[in-house]
């Protein structure tokens, strides 16, 4: 192996430990976020991670809202006294730099660059040996609460894939504060309701989209006694809202879709932005009938960063149903859902980018090994068995070697381009290098064989036929799990057989 190489796959190492230790924080933060605790004991647990991450000296999260955060400093580790009762000072006196219009989202900022740093409290960091800091904007949807301020003794560079980890926990973080704000809202004006303070206890814990638009239609279904209830989400590039889940209505008015400010009350209600409470829908020519019993219904928007994302509604079979007080219930969970959906799809991205192999857009490694402890275990519990397909891509080194890493990179993302054509409904996955694997689920052996006969057949002429620099070669090889005990030397066992297919030369379309 060349130096070249070894320093190449030495970078690759550091890369997927630093992805593993990304991956740990996301995880922490998460658990975090979940826990029942107060806004200000969150963010005493959040900060320390974020200080070992970055490898600073100290950190403090600060905070604009002074209806609920007293102090402008709201959470702090490692920080001296001195300098936290100078902020405080300054802050009253509206000199300290906080506003947003100093900041990126992620920045960092080197004291050796401000020219007044001695009128300020960041004068006694440096005395101490702190160079400057890392801030990290904290939003929720269209509010700006405040910053995470990492203390350095070393200048840092950020790196477009730093930015974009700390732009998502920026994002994360204030949306959970915005969450507890929330909460600490709906403690106050409607204590009288434990119902409802469970019911956004329970949205914020769900981070999957699809079971939180579900709870949704419960909620609104137990807590109103509605008959009829239904989220509708907004198609954005069609202008149309569509029924993501319901209770009541046939599967007819499941499949309709409505024009924005054209059709249906919920039509009306997406374009202005505003609720509404019909007592009698036979006398409003808005209403498009989808029940002969149907005769009242409250629709209330779900706005999103200022725009409106969907609709809640809830019908009856009575006359003037809804009230009032309906109506702030329904407003309130509306607020609550947008939150709570904007925070699943966040979660979801930063998911993504975590199981994601950023050259060849597959799924990572991670993704593999946390599937056969859970998915895979899953599926031979209920007597299906679990298969996966080793793919080794030949030559990659004499392609490093003769023609440079860019033209390596290119036939790896090729490579990926052609598994994703061959097994369009299967996980396929990076595994590392110049190695993938995909994994079958409930497929015979014979199955297996013609599959990889088929990968093996359409090589050269699907390289061909998309005009690849350098014809893709592979070596195949495959395993197939029945117990759990198998699922532990599967990976090996596969990449076993591949090797030995590798040994005979790809001579044969037989897969040994």
């Amino acid at each position: 192996m060349t130096d070249i190489n070894s320093k190449h796959i030495s970078k690759l190492e550091k890369r997927l430990e630093i992805h593993n230790q990304r991956m740990e924080l996301l995880k922490k933060l998460s658990d975090i976020v979940n826990e029942p605790v107060q806004l200000e004991n969150m963010l005493n647990l959040i900060i320390p991670y974020l200080v070992r991450d970055i490898d600073g000296v100290g950190g403090g999260i600060y905070l604009l809202d002074r209806d609920y955060f007293k102090k402008p400093c709201a959470a702090s580790i490692y920080l001296p006294d001195e300098f936290l009762d100078r902020i405080e000072e300054e802050s009253k006196k509206k000199s300290i730099r906080f506003d947003q219009s100093n900041y990126a989202a992620v920045h960092y900022h080197d004291f050796d660059a401000w020219d007044d740093l001695s009128e300020t409290p960041y004068m006694i960091l440096k005395n101490q040996g702190i160079r400057g800091f890392i801030s990290i904007a904290l939003q929720a949807r269209d509010n700006f609460l405040g910053y995470v301020h990492i203390y350095t003794r070393k200048k840092r560079k950020i790196n477009n894939e730093l930015s974009q980890l700390y732009t998502h926990i920026g994002k994360y973080i204030g949306l959970s504060v915005e969450n507890r704000k929330l909460q600490l809202e709906l403690e106050h004006r409607i204590n009288e309701n434990s119902s409802f303070y469970e019911t956004s206890k329970l949205l914020i814990s769900t981070l999957d989209y699809d079971m939180l638009i579900e709870r949704v239609v419960w909620i609104m279904h137990e807590d109103l006694g509605a008959k009829y209830c239904s989220v509708l989400l907004l198609d954005k590039s069609k202008n149309e809202l569509y029924i993501k889940a319901a209770i009541g209505f046939t599967e007819q008015a499941m499949r309709e879709r409505l024009k924005v400010g054209f059709q249906g009350i919920t039509g009306w209600v997406a374009k202005h932005g505003k609720p509404l409470i019909v007592p009698d829908v036979t006398q409003d020519p808005r209403y498009i009938k989808v029940s002969d019993l149907i005769r009242s219904e409250l629709a209330v928007p779900m706005i999103a960063e200022g725009e409106v994302i969907g609709v809640l509604e809830v019908a009856s079979e009575e006359y003037d149903h809804f009230n009032k007080q309906g109506l702030r219930f329904m407003t309130l969970l509306a607020q609550q859902v947008a939150l709570a959906i904007e925070r699943s799809q966040l979660h979801q991205k930063i998911r993504e980018q975590a199981i994601t192999d950023r050259l060849t857009g597959l799924l990572n490694r991670q993704y593999l090994e946390d599937y056969l402890k859970t998915e895979a275990v899953y599926f031979i519990k209920q007597g299906i068995n679990v298969g996966l397909v080793m793919v080794d891509l030949n030559h990659l080194k004499e392609i490093n070697d003769n023609h440079g890493h860019v033209e390596g990179d290119y036939i790896l993302r090729k490579t990926a381009q052609f598994l994703k054509t061959m097994f369009p409904e299967e996980p396929v996955c990076r595994w590392g290098g110049d190695e993938f694997i995909i994994v079958m689920i409930g497929r015979k052996l014979e199955d297996l064989d013609r599959r990889l006969q088929q990968v093996k057949e359409n090589t050269t002429k699907w390289s061909r036929e998309n005009k690849i620099r350098y014809p893709i070669e592979v070596a195949l090889g495959y395993a197939v799990a029945k117990s759990e005990k198998d699922l532990k030397g599967l990976v090996d066992y596969a990449d076993k057989r591949m090797y030995e297919d590798k040994r005979l030369g790809n001579k044969s379309t037989e897969v040994k």
